[in-house]
């Protein structure tokens, strides 16, 4: 086994996991393109038969915004097949195998299911909404809707240059409780992590203000999920076999 970091076996990696991994990034963006695609229609088709509470302008940043949050819903849902690999007989033994470090293996797991599923998950709004563009008039006569991705990237890029750290605590946490699901669940670790995100939810958003000791809570609770990712990666087999049955004679 590699124990130190290279650059080149980590390509060699995500050249690998292209293979397995592509077909379910492909599933996320095919999931997303009609959800985007959806809210974009029936958000502008209410507006022009609704009471036309908002402004036009206001109901694109309302689109913007919105999309935002379904953006970073899908991100937790992503996150929940990141090493859903390793759950695959063939695949995750080959995986395990691999002459790389599992830093490496883990690393590249993470760049497919966090920067690249993010670039993923943009182009699916963007192709979402011309289809909107395309859709919304066959819907009504007057449709003069201009194009919401320009709203879009101007609202994604101030909350990654000027981020507000008790919403970006709160996505760490459960973003890092996602891919905990995903080694301990693989396939169903949606169903876990949304379970128990959305318990944890509803008893306990009520208590949560952004006060600073809070804030800095859910940031060491997401980093001890992370390491303790990393540490059920590195030690798959022996987590596998204690859910195995058969390995005990039962």
């Amino acid at each position: 086994m590699k124990t130190h970091f290279c650059l080149t076996r980590l390509l060699r990696v995500l050249r690998w996991l292209y293979i397995y991994e592509y077909k379910k990034v492909l599933n996320l963006f095919l999931f997303a393109v009609p959800v985007f695609t959806w809210f974009q229609t029936y958000s502008f088709y209410n507006w022009e038969h609704g009471n036309h509470f908002r402004s036009a302008d206001d109901t694109l940043d309302l689109v913007a915004n919105a999309s935002l949050f379904f953006l970073a819903v899908l991100m937790c849902l992503g996150a929940t097949f990141a090493f859903s690999t390793l759950h695959r007989r063939h695949a995750g033994r080959q995986l395990l195998l691999l002459p790389a470090s599992n830093l490496e293996k883990c690393l590249a797991l993470w760049l497919i299911y966090v920067p690249l599923l993010l670039v993923v998950l943009i182009a699916a709004f963007c192709v979402s909404d011309l289809l909107r563009m395309l859709l919304l008039p066959l819907l009504m006569e007057q449709s003069h809707w201009p194009s919401a991705i320009p709203a879009f990237c101007y609202f994604l890029w101030m909350w990654v240059s000027d981020p507000i750290l008790p919403s970006l605590a709160l996505v760490f946490a459960i973003h890092a409780f996602c891919l905990l699901s995903s080694v301990v669940a693989g396939y169903v670790g949606w169903l876990l992590s949304g379970l128990t995100v959305f318990g944890c939810a509803y008893y306990l958003i009520g208590y949560y203000d952004g006060t600073n000791w809070q804030v800095l809570l859910l940031f060491l609770l997401g980093l001890v999920l992370l390491l303790l990712t990393y540490r059920l990666f590195c030690r798959y087999p022996l987590l596998k076999n204690l859910f195995n049955l058969r390995s005990y004679g039962l």
